[in-house]
């Protein structure tokens, strides 16, 4: 990721390099988790058909929630999942339900995509699989946590990316398919989402803006830029840009959005 996202903002009608401020990388985001998860994302498989099975009083899912929940970092909580180390763990109804929501959205998804796909499965989707069905007995596998522990994250940006695809406008697939990248144009945006990409072939902080037609325009940059806060105050009003655009194509929830280019201007706030 090499280009940075340039904001150019006016002081009296001016514009210098003195009110140039960087932002970071505008890299888009390629991949989204159920299209990880359905297609394979990178994934050395590990598991073990005479791996000893882990038993809980509630689901692993549960209690990986719970523990995130409490201030754990994901690296710590492989090590913090051994069943004795959390049998007076107490788990809430909240995550409980939540673990149970997480289990069958993805056991849809997969279902359904199998029925209609003819792609071979990947051995991520197969572990994934049997990852899903251990968690109806509240049992797991010491290799399937590392899986079941970004389930929470990929769920959180799955559903707010279904919500988006059902509320806005999608580009024309004509547009996507020809993928020519627009010339400078000005266009008056409103923000309304933001999705962190925490992967490991990807980590960005994602804006979501709608236009006035309805369509939605995306704008990335990485996730550990320290002026995040500063653009999520700026973009909390009507913006205005002078940027490029390009069309992208988002099968997995099946829609289309235009992806801001790096090297834009903030024309108005």
């Amino acid at each position: 990721m090499e280009d940075d996202i340039t904001i150019t903002a006016s002081v009296n009608g001016y514009y210098d390099t003195m009110n140039t401020i960087t932002l970071g990388s505008s890299d888009t985001v390629d991949t989204f988790p159920l299209g990880d998860i359905l297609t394979g994302s990178p994934w050395k498989r590990k598991s073990d058909p005479a791996e000893t099975v882990l038993s809980y009083i509630v689901s692993p899912l549960a209690v990986i929630l719970q523990l995130l929940e409490n201030g754990r970092e994901t690296w710590q909580i492989v090590d913090a999942m051994p069943a004795e180390s959390v049998v007076n763990l107490n788990v809430s109804e909240d995550n409980i339900k939540l673990a149970d929501e997480i289990k069958e959205y993805y056991r849809a998804k997969i279902i359904t995509d199998t029925l209609s796909s003819k792609s071979r499965r990947s051995d991520y989707r197969s572990d994934l699989i049997m990852a899903l069905a251990l968690l109806d007995m509240c049992q797991t596998k010491r290799s399937f946590m590392p899986m079941l522990i970004k389930l929470p994250s990929f769920y959180n940006e799955d559903i707010k990316l279904e919500k988006l695809s059902s509320e806005y406008k999608s580009v024309s697939s004509t547009e996507t398919d020809i993928g020519n990248v627009s010339e400078f144009k000005v266009v008056t945006l409103n923000l309304v989402d933001q999705v962190k990409v925490d992967r490991r072939n990807q980590k960005v902080h994602q804006f979501y803006f709608t236009d006035s037609d309805g369509y939605l325009y995306s704008l990335a940059t990485d996730l550990k830029n320290s002026l995040i806060p500063f653009l999520s105050v700026i973009a909390s009003r009507p913006i205005t840009l002078r940027c490029r655009v390009k069309p992208l194509k988002q099968k997995f929830h099946n829609f289309n959005f235009y992806s801001i280019l790096d090297k834009f201007e903030v024309l108005e706030i």
